[in-house]
């Protein structure tokens, strides 16, 4: 079952995945990207991607959850945003090399093979792996 997350402390993950015990099996985050409607303004008037702190935060909070951290992103750009803006956090332990990040940037390198190749070894709590809009609608066909 994939239902919105209760806030926690403040924080909350965007959704929840739990299984037929109600047991949380995954957190899911979603950053599509600045959208004008995006409702999670900072104060200093920053939204999505262009709030590294937010970014962070979230990842913070999806490390500390149970289950596995799944990060959807509109597109292989916002992937791309997404793994800069965590590898640049100095109170994040998630580091790619620019090169992977830059070849998942500019679609040289399959989301899929990122997971498989870069992201899973890494066994890092905060992302489990990393999906786009376009793969979770091909998935549900």
């Amino acid at each position: 079952m994939v239902e919105l997350a209760v806030r926690r402390h403040g924080q909350k993950p965007d959704l929840l995945v739990t299984d037929k015990e109600l047991t949380q099996r995954a957190v899911i985050e979603v950053e599509g990207g600045p959208v004008l409607a995006d409702p999670n303004v900072s104060e200093d008037g920053r939204l999505g991607l262009t709030n590294y702190e937010s970014v962070q935060s979230d990842y913070e909070v999806l490390a500390k959850s149970d289950g596995n951290s799944i990060w959807v992103v509109r597109n292989y750009e916002i992937a791309g945003d997404v793994l800069q803006i965590l590898s640049s956090g100095d109170n994040i332990p998630f580091e790619l090399s620019k090169d992977v990040i830059q070849s998942v940037d500019n679609t040289n390198m399959t989301i899929p093979y990122l997971n498989d190749n870069h992201i899973a070894p890494l066994q890092d709590d905060g992302i489990s792996e990393i999906a786009t809009f376009r793969q979770l609608r091909n998935e549900l066909k």
